[in-house]
């Protein structure tokens, strides 16, 4: 059992080995010209281009979904603690 984790050791170190960590080549992006401008432009360009982004108000459906769920968060919370407490406090 022994012999075959040296074996597998001793591969895995030659496989790592045997990668050349210098010859590494940068890969132009593929797509559009578009793509290939986006990926020449600083952050502050790009952003510049962007904008901000428009959000739309949020109906009393989402609202009440929202609240719900923080609802069921705070009652899982609560009960999450509550049974660790209940053991603690009454030897059960």
């Amino acid at each position: 059992m022994k012999r075959s984790f040296r074996t597998a050791g001793l591969a895995l170190v030659v496989a790592v080995l045997a990668v050349p960590a210098g010859n590494a080549q940068e890969v132009a992006p593929t797509g559009t010209r578009d793509a290939v401008q986006a990926a020449q432009e600083s952050p502050a360009e790009v952003q510049a281009d962007v904008g901000p982004v428009i959000v739309p108000e949020p109906s009393e459906e989402a609202m009440r979904y929202y609240r719900s769920g923080n609802l069921l968060w705070i009652v899982n919370a609560v009960w999450g603690l509550l049974i660790p407490a209940l053991f603690l406090f009454t030897g059960f």
